[in-house]
């Protein structure tokens, strides 16, 4: 996994979260078709540790559009919208 951009952190509850673009090989199904690909997610720091939003205790992937996180995440993918889709974006130049 490499690493593209990381938002500055902010506190959501009792919680720092950041959101991360990350770059990771995606296994396609078709023989010969696996490439490194874009990928994003939210991590939140617990006890000095950054966890994947899907360790987050209240993570419920069945949970519609929130998946049981908290609702003011969005505050840091809006604040950082144009650096996130430049980083999105930059994979489509390679």
């Amino acid at each position: 996994m490499n690493i593209i951009y990381i938002t500055p952190s902010r506190k959501v509850g009792k919680y720092e979260w950041r959101y991360m673009v990350y770059e990771a090989l995606y296994f396609s199904f078709k023989p010969g078709k696996d490439e490194m690909t874009r990928f994003t997610r939210y991590q939140y720091n617990a006890f000095g540790i950054w966890r994947n939003e899907t360790e987050h205790p209240r993570y419920d992937g069945n949970d519609g559009m929130y998946a049981g996180l908290p609702k003011r995440l969005y505050g840091i993918y809006k604040s950082n919208e144009t650096a996130i889709q430049n980083a999105l974006k930059q994979q489509e130049k390679l």
